[in-house]
């Protein structure tokens, strides 16, 4: 009886030595890029939830929790609209109450935007082409803040999530969305009422002119000017996007009768997943700790998700515009703007992309933020605009220069 009853003190004890162990590793792990974090992004850190820092989703169960949390609608926030667009997504927009007019030259922007919108954003969602939606609380903060600081319109784009949609369905839905983008724009913004009919092209109404759209990059009055922009898996998917309609604009071009749409002015891509050759990168899969918010384990389970069974991370012959940074040939690409902080699993393919963007004669800027994580942008955004604080300095000076890049291809 005395052995029986020391036997479960024994295995308690031990539970409770691994247990405190394995709590010193997590606060090892967290001491290791704590120590490496931007200081504007301490507080940012400390904001989010302790289970998002380390968290892994690389599996049914995991992914389906993920998806119910991000699924909720986000807030709505002061001096922006939101409608949803049934089969495209979500539309943000400038309220008749807003009047953040700082500067001359922004007064006469939100005048012009007003009178007739013929610029707009369309926003991708991220969550490594897995989870997300148009409207939850990340994208309703991002969106926002895109209205707020351009004061245009900017749709966040729904699309088909893997792995029960394999590639390309989120790309074939991004693309439906880019077409219903540039339909309202092309009816003044008047039609968020009137949704087009996305089985019909959006540049076949009669009463368009067709100059309006075969040459809408051109400098002349009234160009529609469209940034594809998004975060982490977002970003890959506009980076994808961008690629694709302009190979299918030039193909078209060759066709007498053909009505063209227009290309994309720009992209912004926040920390985007560009490369599924990350996956097959030992040193990036053997990272211990493992990087903070999207790590390998993370990453792979999306890639593979994404594939489906016809194809694998890493694989030689992988189908045009399955992976962003897979193409040789970067000229003529719409100008980038592309941040990514040193502690992102994503920093080398960043680099990588912008490289050869250059090589390609892209216009590109790349802002490299020492010292800052997976996620910075958008949990920096989201506690600036909850507080309505100035937020983490860093994340104001990357706004600032997104505005300064926008503004450059947006308003000729």
């Amino acid at each position: 009886l005395k052995q029986n009853t020391m036997a479960p003190a024994s295995t308690s004890t031990s539970a409770s030595n691994a247990k405190d162990q394995n709590q010193t590793n997590k606060n090892d792990d967290k001491d290791y890029w704590l120590r490496q974090t931007h200081p504007d992004l301490i507080p940012t850190v400390k904001s989010f939830p302790k289970f998002a820092l380390t968290a892994t989703y690389d599996s049914w169960i995991k992914r389906t929790l993920l998806q119910l949390g991000m699924s909720p609608p986000g807030p709505p926030i002061e001096g922006v609209t939101a409608k949803r667009i049934p089969q495209v997504g979500t539309l943000y927009s400038p309220s008749s109450t807003e009047h953040t007019q700082t500067n001359k030259d922004q007064t006469a922007t939100m005048e012009r935007n007003e009178a007739k919108p013929t610029a707009a954003i369309l926003w991708i969602h991220g969550g490594g082409r897995i989870v997300g939606t148009s409207n939850g609380v990340p994208e309703s903060f991002l969106c926002s803040k895109l209205v707020r600081l351009l004061h245009l319109p900017v749709l966040s784009a729904s699309y088909r999530l893997a792995p029960k949609h394999v590639f390309p369905a989120a790309l074939d839905d991004l693309k439906d969305a880019y077409q219903w983008l540039v339909t309202y724009l092309l009816l003044d913004g008047k039609n968020d009422k009137n949704e087009p009919n996305l089985g019909d092209d959006a540049n076949n109404d009669d009463n368009t002119n067709k100059d309006d759209i075969d040459d809408t990059n051109s400098k002349k009055c009234n160009p529609i000017r469209i940034i594809l922009a998004g975060e982490s898996s977002g970003g890959g998917l506009a980076a994808e996007l961008s690629q694709r309609l302009l190979d299918e604009r030039a193909r078209d071009a060759r066709l007498v009768s053909s009505k063209l749409l227009p290309a994309p002015a720009a992209q912004i891509l926040f920390y985007p997943m560009l490369d599924d050759r990350t996956c097959v990168n030992e040193e990036i899969v053997r990272q211990s700790p493992k990087h903070w918010i999207w790590n390998a384990r993370s990453n792979i389970y999306a890639w593979k998700s994404y594939f489906g069974p016809k194809y694998r991370p890493g694989q030689e012959d992988l189908p045009m515009y399955a992976s962003a940074a897979r193409r040789e040939d970067m000229s003529r690409l719409p100008p980038a703007f592309v941040v990514c902080g040193t502690l992102d699993i994503f920093n080398g393919e960043c680099r990588d992309y912008v490289e050869k963007l250059k090589e390609g004669n892209v216009d590109v800027e790349f802002m490299e933020v020492e010292g800052a994580f997976h996620g910075f942008m958008l949990q920096g955004t989201v506690d600036m605009m909850k507080s309505g604080k100035e937020g983490p300095g860093i994340v104001r000076e990357v706004w600032e220069r997104i505005d300064s890049f926008a503004r450059k291809y947006l308003y000729v």
